[in-house]
């Protein structure tokens, strides 16, 4: 019975969804939580966060409230597609009281030269902004790149300079930018000391503990020091536990305030 009302609910909230999302309300560009000390029980979000994409599948938000999430990261778009279901999930995020951001999924970064990469970080952004256009997004709008096992031809400054630009045209359009990537990628595909904005960094420990681990990649997150908002930890997350379908879901912890202040 709650999952059709869950349902009906949803519908309704697609139709008429402009009274939701009548207009457009971004954050205060580079407005960030201020500076915290760092990565204790205390000051860590007591609760975790997920990210979610149409992989998800069907997700009941609030399930997911009451399994005690405080907010969640949407993907709005991959390369060049929007991702099908970022508008039902914004609705019902909006509708279990959950907050969210938004993030893009991007590939400029793969067989590309330094042009190419500039050219395909445009488009790509203008796919998300243009997702975002619609949706009151509060929380971080984040650029997602990661390594897979494609070519990048790319140099390291390079890669630094092209995911600047597209940190700032999230900036320009008025949301709080934030980059996603793996803590080896940080360390060895990008310059961290040329990236200011905020930081969202995986690294799979898969232990519930808002601790770091005490190897060469734990060190690395520590000496990012309060730049580190975001630590995924886990892609692995029981999925039924987080009122979604699909078997997996990625946990993470929050370091002050999952919304920019």
């Amino acid at each position: 019975m709650k999952t059709r009302i869950l349902s009906l609910l949803l519908s309704l909230a697609l139709v008429f969804g402009s009274l939701f999302f009548a207009a457009p309300a971004v954050t205060t560009a580079n407005a960030y939580p201020a500076r915290i000390s760092l990565l204790t029980p205390a000051n860590a979000d007591s609760t975790r966060f997920v990210d979610i994409s149409s992989q998800q599948g069907q997700v009941d938000f609030f399930a997911m409230k009451a399994a005690g999430v405080r907010g969640v990261m949407l993907r709005a778009s991959y390369e060049y597609e929007p991702d099908a279901r970022f508008y039902e999930y914004a609705i019902g995020a909006k509708l279990a009281g959950l907050e969210y951001g938004a993030y893009a999924y991007v590939t400029w970064q793969f067989n590309t030269n330094l042009q190419q990469a500039y050219l395909q970080a445009t488009r790509q952004a203008a796919v998300l902004l243009a997702q975002l256009a619609l949706v009151p997004v509060r929380g971080y709008v984040v650029l997602d790149i990661e390594r897979l096992n494609l070519p990048i031809n790319l140099t390291v400054r390079e890669m630094t300079e092209v995911s600047n630009y597209f940190l700032g045209l999230i900036r320009a359009a008025g949301y709080s930018p934030m980059l996603y990537t793996s803590i080896d990628f940080l360390m060895t595909g990008l310059d961290a000391s040329r990236i200011t904005d905020p930081l969202w960094i995986s690294n799979y420990t898969g232990v519930n503990t808002t601790s770091l681990p005490n190897d060469k990649y734990g060190k690395a997150m520590k000496k990012l020091g309060p730049q580190l908002r975001f630590w995924q930890y886990t892609h692995k997350g029981r999925g039924a536990d987080y009122g979604v379908s699909h078997k997996y879901i990625d946990l993470n912890y929050c370091f002050g305030s999952f919304v920019p202040q």
